[in-house]
């Protein structure tokens, strides 16, 4: 009672009282009735009992009823603590997040193979990544995401999608400042899109990209797969280039984000041929003539590059015969170990995606090509005969015959196959 005594003894008028007390057991609101009473016309403030308080608890209480004005230094320092604290915070959801990707162990030219993002959402979702050795997060880096075909979906093998499709590679002679990303899915449908839009989202968070820069291809099942993508999320993507495919996505949200589509396919496609590339091409055009665009303004937001029959049908030969014959020239000097070496690996590698692009998606003469049975039969015997062969002469000999045997009438066209 000694505290009430003082304040009725004396004339506190024009004073302020702050009440405060040390209690383990009852807060100080019991007591402010009284204080109030006693105090006459001093004015009483908000009271505060510590008990385990801290001095940032007491401090804040004091800036709350006034008590207490920070310095221009202290108003500094506390709001670098609290930046701090939210760096930090930042970084440990970060550091969180990425327990979310099981990192793989593997590189194939450059890429880092086999890599899982563990979506909450979308589920398991592998990639192959490419991050140039300059990267270090200090500025922004373009992203460029490619999805392959069906002979590159993850079941087809890990790796598959990089090892069959050059997009990646072809991708970093444009920009020495962009990582690449290769998800391998497992279908072309709607599951894939919105796992390619997950992992999109996962880059754009994790690492620092300058969203001006952020490219997508689409080859073949792939090119589906995007086009659904585009049409859900065209927000995430700077610019689209569809290869060889079909346009399953909306249309709409590509035109109110004006978002650049270059389409490119073969004149005779033989799977999608070029119609399907040329309505979808017509479909946007006419949405963005519907929003008042001109020719020029369109015609810096799309492309239609359908490529003829001599495109393909010069550049293939010509590859053909010019790699016989060097063989041939290497296997009658016995030398040049090394190069005929390269010149096997590169075939090896490219010998099964060679007609399949061309042949197949590229376009082909007008009775000329393969069908589905027989690109099934070379690619196995491609991969066989390389894989035990140690006769050059041997290898050349088959490598013309599957030439000269890809170029039969196509049982499509002759009606062999109903």
């Amino acid at each position: 009672m000694a505290v009430g005594t003082f304040l009725e003894s004396y004339d506190l008028t024009g004073k302020t009282v702050v009440p405060f007390c040390t209690s383990t057991d009852n807060g100080i609101d019991v007591s402010m009735d009284y204080i109030r009473e006693v105090s006459g016309s001093a004015t009483v403030l908000d009271g505060y009992r510590v008990h385990n308080s801290s001095l940032e608890d007491v401090s804040a209480w004091l800036e709350r009823i006034g008590m207490l004005e920070q310095t221009e230094e202290q108003q500094d320092t506390e709001d670098g603590l609290a930046k701090s604290e939210t760096d930090m915070a930042d970084t440990a959801l970060k550091a969180d997040e990425r327990l979310d990707v099981t990192e793989g162990t593997e590189v194939y030219r450059d890429f880092v193979i086999d890599n899982v993002y563990h979506s909450a959402d979308a589920g398991d979702i592998h990639y192959n990544v490419y991050i140039p050795e300059s990267y270090d997060g200090s500025k922004p880096y373009a992203l460029y995401f490619t999805l392959p075909g069906y002979e590159g979906l993850y079941f087809q093998g890990v790796v598959a999608n990089i090892e069959s499709e050059e997009f990646g590679f072809e991708a970093q002679k444009y920009n020495d400042e962009m990582i690449i990303v290769a998800p391998q899915l497992n279908d072309w449908g709607e599951t894939s899109a919105d796992q390619t839009i997950a992992l999109v989202e996962y880059f754009l968070q994790q690492y620092h990209i300058d969203t001006s820069k952020v490219y997508g291809n689409g080859y073949s099942g792939g090119g589906e797969t995007m086009s659904i993508v585009m049409g859900k999320r065209p927000d995430l993507f700077t610019a689209y280039l569809h290869v060889s495919s079909q346009w399953d996505g909306e249309y709409e949200p590509v035109v109110d984000n004006r978002l650049p589509v270059y389409f490119a396919i073969g004149r005779n496609d033989e799977y999608y041929g070029s119609a399907k590339t040329q309505d979808a091409y017509d479909i946007l055009y006419g949405l963005y003539e519907r929003q008042g665009l001109s020719k020029e303004e369109i015609d810096g937001l799309l492309v239609l590059d359908i490529k003829e029959h001599d495109y393909f049908t010069e550049r293939i030969f010509g590859k053909i015969y010019r790699f016989i014959g060097y063989e041939i020239c290497c296997c009658r000097q016995g030398g040049h170990k090394a190069e005929k070496t390269i010149f096997f690996d590169k075939v090896k590698h490219n010998f099964p995606q060679f007609f399949f692009r061309y042949f197949v998606h590229g376009g082909k003469p007008d009775i000329y090509g393969i069908n589905d049975e027989l690109f099934c039969f070379l690619h196995g015997m491609v991969h066989f005969r390389f894989g035990i062969s140690g006769n050059r002469y041997v290898e050349v000999v088959v490598t013309v015959c599957l030439i000269f045997i890809a170029a039969v009438p196509n049982p499509r066209r002759t009606g062999m196959f109903k």
